[in-house]
């Protein structure tokens, strides 16, 4: 994406768990200024469905009350101090084609979903919208990390994140432990302070290999998991990544594994055309 936001797409299909994502949307959409959409996709039958959302002697679609669904969800909305300007669309199955055929600009598109294993994950490698992807229970996002590469795009995913989160603590991180040079090294670590001085954040560089208290074999350690374990193992609420085609963190195999490594929510934010 690397542009401003100029429409949230929320997907839900846990109806549990709707109360925290609408929450994080509405107050993205509300700092950004974006225009707001639910989807909700109830999946048959990976996901319970209250009782009185369902129409008896009905077949298909027509087995869910959707009326009776909006109906909530708007109260759900209204509560969080949202009018009735926000379109609500209900599905039954299907999730990622129906967020596919919604999302028209996915340059300035971001999704919030929660994090559904293969749902998610295909959704994620399958549209060019950037994602926030919920995981945990935090209300806000009052400490987040960001792995940077060193890279241009670096710097243009750092420029949009201080965007989004103005009021948040960002923390740049740097891994360089599989770099076998020790000149190599000092020169990364010089850019990287020079990273910190530009934009104005603080950050970690990892030079070492690094073992957290559960202890990890050294061999099995990719550049994702050594990330990913680093991460885990500090009081961070978000994580933000860059998927890019060219760069080397960036790379869509190394963000799509840490999606599913990482504990905390996860910012993917997605150059175009970066789908595989």
């Amino acid at each position: 994406m690397l542009n401003a936001i100029s429409k949230i797409i929320v997907v839900l299909n846990n109806f549990e768990k709707a109360d925290k994502i609408l929450e994080k949307a509405l107050t993205l959409s509300i700092h950004q200024k974006a225009v707001l959409e639910i989807l909700y996709v109830h999946e048959e039958p990976l996901f319970d469905l209250p009782d009185y959302f369902r129409l008896e002697d009905n077949i298909g679609d027509d087995f869910i009350d959707k009326e009776e669904i909006k109906k909530e969800i708007k109260e759900k909305l209204s509560k969080l101090g949202k009018g009735d300007e926000c379109a609500i669309l209900v599905f039954v199955d299907d999730t990622v084609d129906r967020v596919l055929t919604q999302t028209k600009e996915p340059n300035q598109t971001l999704i919030i979903i929660t994090y559904e294993n293969k749902i998610t994950e295909k959704l994620v490698r399958k549209s060019d919208a950037s994602f926030l992807v919920i995981k945990n229970d935090k209300n806000t996002y009052g400490n987040i990390v960001m792995p940077v590469d060193l890279s241009e795009n670096s710097f243009k995913c750092i420029k949009l994140a201080k965007t989004l989160f103005s009021q948040s603590k960002i923390r740049l991180l740097h891994d360089n432990h599989y770099v076998i040079l020790q000149e190599l090294k000092e020169k990364e670590k010089e850019l990287f302070e020079d990273l910190k001085k530009e934009t104005n954040l603080e950050g970690d560089i990892i030079q070492e290999h690094f073992v957290s208290e559960i202890g990890f074999v050294e061999e099995f350690y990719v550049i994702e998991q050594h990330l990913s374990a680093f991460i885990n193992t500090h009081d961070f609420d978000l994580t933000i990544l860059c998927s890019h085609h060219r760069d080397f963190l960036f790379s869509n195999s190394i963000s799509y594994a840490m999606l599913e490594m990482l504990q905390t929510d996860l910012l993917l934010l997605k150059s175009r055309h970066e789908r595989v």
